[in-house]
């Protein structure tokens, strides 16, 4: 279950999908919580939740590449990977088609619990 909400409510949903998960009566098995890896509170609202074995990882949108790639985002990211979350990256379509977004560098972890040595360039 992805949870995706307007920010203000980020903290009651991710605790209401993670909850349906440890309910054997249903069949959600994991979340997938929304967060921002470029707002300073990023890590605090995941340690929130990292103990969690139903948190699978974090699901962030792309909408400007120099923020993406910025040090505060890929550090975010690689703590992501070093905590064994992956990170689901949604795609702005109108940032996708733009011709001068086409080569990004993606390093991020693949759910493997490490961290990509070799980014992947895309282009």
């Amino acid at each position: 279950m992805e949870v995706v909400g307007p920010r203000e409510n980020r903290w009651e949903e991710a605790h209401f999908a993670l909850g349906l998960a440890e309910e054997s009566s249903n069949s959600t098995v994991g979340a997938i919580l929304k967060a921002t890896p470029s707002e300073d509170d990023f890590k605090e609202y995941i340690t929130e939740f990292q103990k969690n074995p139903y948190l699978k990882g974090v699901m962030g949108r792309l909408n400007d590449l120099d923020v993406f790639i910025s040090d505060l985002v890929t550090d975010n990211r690689k703590w992501l990977g070093k905590k064994g979350l992956v990170f689901e990256l949604l795609i702005n379509g109108s940032f996708a088609y733009r011709k001068e977004n086409y080569k990004a560098i993606f390093c991020t972890d693949s759910g493997g619990g490490g961290v990509s040595q070799n980014p992947i360039q895309i282009q």
